[in-house]
Parts: structure tokens; sequence; C-alpha cells
């Protein structure tokens, strides 16, 4: 796995692998993505839970563990920080199509995580996400193959294919997160593919 994790990023997961406060945990989001690819650098921890989660337990067994800082918290999310680390906990009542291991940590697989980061620019298309779905992309899997699988994931919700599509080229929203890079990643490259991939939908 080609990660960039910073020393403590990687002494907390170790930390955290070993802890039974995080076994029924998968960590997703961008620095799971750093993980497996090592495309840009995420400083967060985003951990998620597909069963309903008492958060308060889940505090108490981290504090059990190591020192924790409460920065948030409310029904089915827990913000926390760790050695200066943000992590969050999420109850995301939706399957996980695969799991990874890493250090301990189950952790959600580049096909999952492609799946949330379409979510996610259908909601709003931040440069990051658009930058982390082109990523997942360039290991093979196709933007047509990966809304295949939308419904598998999520079978509860209805899409708007079209709007989806349309969201999957509107780039409005990603002009001021700009991440930091550590492959050559070219924005106007990423933002052509979204058009053409998009296109086949409309032979």
């Amino acid at each position: 796995m080609d990660n960039t994790l910073t020393s403590i990023q990687s002494s907390l997961l170790a930390t955290l692998g070993k802890s039974e406060s995080v076994k029924d945990w998968y960590l997703a989001g961008g620095t799971a993505l750093n993980i497996q690819l090592g495309h840009r650098q995420s400083i967060d921890f985003d951990f998620f839970s597909e069963k309903q989660v008492n958060m308060e337990k889940v505090l108490e067994g981290l504090s059990r563990d190591i020192h924790v800082e409460v920065t948030g918290m409310e029904p089915g999310t827990l913000h926390v920080k760790i050695e200066g680390v943000q992590i969050s906990f999420f109850e995301y009542r939706y399957k996980v199509l695969e799991k990874r291991q890493f250090q301990g940590i189950a952790m959600a697989s580049l096909k999952d995580i492609g799946l949330m980061k379409i979510l996610a620019i259908q909601q709003r298309g931040l440069r990051k996400d658009f930058i982390d779905l082109y990523a997942i992309c360039r290991t093979g899997m196709t933007l047509p193959g990966l809304m295949g699988l939308l419904l598998e994931k999520y079978p509860n919700i209805t899409f708007d294919t079209v709007a989806l599509l349309k969201a999957l080229c509107y780039f409005g929203d990603a002009v001021d997160d700009v991440p930091l890079l550590t492959h050559d990643i070219d924005w106007e490259n990423v933002k052509k593919y979204f058009q053409t991939e998009v296109r086949v939908f409309f032979p």
C-alpha cells in the first residue's frame, strides 16, 4: 500500500487497531483511500458502522485505552481528538461490499469508497471528492461500473440518474478546497475525465 501517513497517524492507527472499541468499525473516507493509493494527504480519520451505535459506550471504550478529547457528539455521530488527530465515528446504515485490513483496522475497499464519493459529489462536489474518485477510477475501475453498483450498496435510496450525472460534471463547488497532492494529478484532466465518462450514458 502506497500511503503517505504521518508518523503520528501510523502510531495512532496501530494503537486503535489493538482497541476493542473500534473492532466493529471500518475506516473510510480520504485517509482510508490515502492508505490504499497514497495520492494525497488526508489528516482526519473517519470510522463508520453499519449497526445502530451507542456513542456514549464508544466514547467510554476509547477513553479506557487512550486520552480522548470530545469535540462533538449527537445521536449517530461522535467527534474526538486523539493525539491532535481529528477522529469521527458515524452510524452509516449501508452495507460494506468489500473490506480490507490495515494494522488491525478494517477498511472500506476502493469500490466502497468510490460509491461513497459519488454520493458525496451528488450532495456537494468538493474538489477532493472528484480527485479521490478520479484516483479510484485510474486503478482500473470505471465510472459506469461504479454507477452500476449504487443500488447494491444503497438499496433504499432512489437515485435521479440524470441529476447525478449532472453533479459529476458540475465543478462550481470544487474551487476553494485544494487538497495537498502527493501524485501528479492535473485538475483540468480530472474535469475532462468526468465530462468524457458521463457522455457514455448519453450515446
